[in-house]
């Protein structure tokens, strides 16, 4: 039953159903926080994709993969090869990382991009991507 709540309180499409379930998501007590990172899928906005991305860190595997999967559905990216189902820190930090640059080119008016093999290598220095 809950699951399709959510599912019909993302069709409303309002910016209240937006906030309502981005604030499910974001609480820790919250149950079937998946569902609202599934159903948060449905809306193209600021607030969705920084709310997604925060939840690409939480401890909850299905919460960070349905994130991942909205981000996907929303960007029309492929989105990084990570296991959001996985408990590799590294990768999951790298697939945030991934997003967060994706968000960036969004909100300066670049076009998305697909990182690279070099993207994914570490120099000497230790750079990230945003600062190469």
């Amino acid at each position: 039953i809950f699951e399709t709540a959510m599912l019909e309180l993302a069709r409303l499409q309002t910016p209240q159903a937006e906030q309502e379930l981005a604030r499910v998501l974001q609480h820790p007590g919250m149950p079937n926080r998946k569902m609202a990172a599934r159903a948060l899928g449905m809306f193209d906005s600021p607030l969705t994709i920084a709310t997604l991305i925060d939840a690409l860190g939480d401890k909850d595997k299905w919460v960070r993969f349905f994130a991942n999967r909205s981000l996907v559905n929303l960007s029309g990216q492929d989105g990084p090869d990570c296991n959001w189902l996985g408990e590799d820190k590294a990768k999951i930090i790298e697939g945030i990382g991934y997003w967060k640059t994706w968000q960036a080119a969004q909100t300066t008016g670049g076009a998305p991009k697909e990182p690279n093999d070099s993207d994914n290598q570490s120099d000497s220095n230790d750079t990230t991507p945003e600062q190469k």
